[in-house]
This record gives structure tokens, C-alpha cells and sequence, in this order.
């Protein structure tokens, strides 16, 4: 199936995400990361959640899809929120929501995705979709949003890459 209508960029956008980027879990793990842009994402293939969610924005905004980041704290599945600090300068986590046909809808790309760049390799894995449009339970026992970006003024388009997305949007098909 193409890309035939605006409701599928978000999904093609995702997919993409999550088959050519890697968590950068070197950077993560030695506490060296910082926030990327796009382009920069684009160019080394990786970065953590927070650049990760600024490649999101930037296409989807470009694609005239409203669209923010959002900081909050992330567990993993298997966790419980028994004893994890939930205050506001605990966040250890940046994702994004969309706004399309009059809903606020979730993505997480980070969360879907398996891609890791560790001890200077690469290694591609097949991503999940679990975290795009999730049930707010199921987010729940993972995510607590603690704040969320607003749409002025580092959330309006550039035109970075606005050749790239076209072609994406136009060669990219989702998956059956």
C-alpha cells in the first residue's frame, strides 16, 4: 500500500524512523549525548530519544501535520512505578504527539524501535508499532507525560529537508 492519503505519513514516518536510526546507547551509556537536529540525525544514523523525537517533528511538521515534543518519565515494560522518582527534574524520556482528524495521537519511535549503535557498530532489528497510537493504559504502564512543547516558536517547519521528505513520502510504502 502507498502513502495515499495524510493519515499515513505519520505511520510511514515511524516506520522509517524506527528501520534507519539507531539508539545511540554508546553516547547514552558513557553520558556523553546531547540533542541533535534533524539533519544531524540524518547523517550519523543515531541519537537518543530527544534527537530521535526532533527527526519526528521536523518531518511530520513539514508534512503539515501539527506536531510536539513531549518530556516525561519511561519505564520498561517489566517495571513498576513502585519507586521511581516521577518529579518534574527526573525526566528521562522525550517523545512526540500529532494532531490529526481532531485527536492528539502518541508516537514513540524510540520505544518501537530495536535499531542500537553499541561499542561503535550498528545493529538493525525489526521495529514494533506498539507505541504509535497506543492505548492510554497500555502508555500508562510505560510513559508519565511531565510536560509538553507548545507550537511557537521551535515547533513551526523549516525547510531542512523538504526535498527528503517529498521523497520519502512519495517512494515509501507501509508494510502488510
Amino acid at each position: 500500500m502507498s502513502v495515499d492519503s495524510t493519515k499515513d505519513i505519520p505511520l510511514q514516518v515511524h516506520n522509517w524512523v524506527c528501520e534507519h536510526i539507531c539508539y545511540d546507547w554508546d553516547a547514552f551509556e558513557a553520558g556523553t549525548y546531547y540533542e541533535l537536529a534533524p539533519d544531524e540525525v540524518l547523517q550519523s544514523s543515531k541519537g537518543v530519544c530527544e534527537s530521535i523525537a526532533n527527526l519526528v517533528q521536523d518531518i511530520l511538521l513539514e508534512s503539515g501535520i501539527p506536531c510536539i515534543k513531549v518530556w516525561g518519565v519511561a519505564i520498561n515494560a517489566d517495571s513498576s512505578w513502585e519507586n521511581i522518582d516521577i518529579s518534574p527534574d527526573r525526566i528521562n524520556h522525550t517523545w512526540n504527539e500529532f494532531y490529526m482528524d481532531g485527536h492528539l495521537i502518541t508516537m514513540d519511535c524510540t520505544m518501537d524501535m530495536a535499531n542500537s549503535y553499541s561499542q561503535g557498530e550498528y545493529s538493525y532489528r525489526p521495529w514494533s508499532c506498539e507505541y504509535f497510537d497506543p492505548d492510554e493504559n497500555f502508555f500508562a504502564r510505560t510513559h508519565l507525560r511531565l510536560r509538553r512543547g507548545d507550537t511557537f516558536p521551535e515547533n513551526i517547519p523549516s525547510d531542512w529537508a523538504m526535498e527528503e521528505i517529498c521523497t520519502l513520502v512519495d517512494t515509501t510504502t507501509v508494510p502488510l
